[in-house]
């Protein structure tokens, strides 16, 4: 028995030890402003295929030329050409 509860402390300890190690590189609500700020620097440089890696497959968009999917989407990025810009006042809420 006193082996079995040793196992399960050890084993709680590692689980809880992870959550803090994998969280503790963000501040609460970082990771979608972190996320938006990829975005806008690989629309930038015109990287689709980094993109593509973390937009998702049924991807949509409205613009006032109309709808756009996934791959219209990106056809759009590569052909962008953003000035300078600043990214400021994100408001994050769940």
């Amino acid at each position: 028995m006193k082996t079995s509860r040793w196992l399960f402390v050890v084993v709680a300890a590692i689980l809880l030890f992870s959550i803090i190690t994998i969280n503790a590189g963000y501040e609460e609500g970082t990771e979608g402003i972190d996320l938006v700020k990829k975005f806008w620097a690989d629309m930038k440089t015109c990287n689709t295929d980094s993109i593509d890696e973390y937009m998702s497959p049924e991807f949509q968009s409205i613009h006032e030329d109309g709808s756009r999917n996934k791959e219209e989407q990106l056809e759009l990025i590569k052909n962008l050409k953003l000035g300078e810009y600043t990214l400021s006042n994100f408001k994050v809420t769940e």
